[in-house]
């Protein structure tokens, strides 16, 4: 593959983010036709109700996830994946998000939503707010 990089993506499915039916699929929604084309949306992932205690809410506290295996391969939960298709950027993608929230807090101790402001998820991969006006007092060294 070395001398012909442009021929990987085709060679390694896990590069690729959608897949194609080989057969029908009968789902709650309606059938998925052979030959169709289906994609993962991350977004939708750990949002089964019948395993996670109000799955739509965002909780960095929440009770329903074990903590000591967040960021692994033995996770109980899909941000990352799961097993062999972990995703190699797990922990950077903690130490980022510990750093940064740290730095955040420190400056804006009462960081919030801005009045009336209700954050609405936006996007097919990726998912988030548009916008996140927020409200603070500046800490003065």
């Amino acid at each position: 593959m070395r001398g012909h990089p442009a021929a990987l993506p085709g060679r390694c499915p896990r590069t690729r983010a959608h897949r194609a039916r080989l057969q029908p699929a009968n789902r709650p929604g309606g059938t998925v036709p052979a030959g169709a084309t289906v994609t993962c949306l991350i977004g939708a992932a750990n949002r089964d109700g019948n395993r996670y205690r109000d799955p739509d809410r965002f909780d960095v506290l929440r009770e329903d996830l074990t903590t000591t295996t967040a960021f692994s391969a033995a996770a109980d939960h899909l941000a990352f994946a799961l097993g062999r298709h972990f995703c190699v950027g797990a922990l950077l993608a903690k130490a980022e998000v510990e750093t940064g929230v740290n730095q955040l807090l420190d400056a804006m101790p009462d960081v919030r939503l801005a009045d009336g402001f209700d954050p609405v998820e936006k996007g097919v991969f990726t998912r988030g707010p548009q916008s996140l006006p927020v409200r603070f007092t500046p800490v003065v060294d």
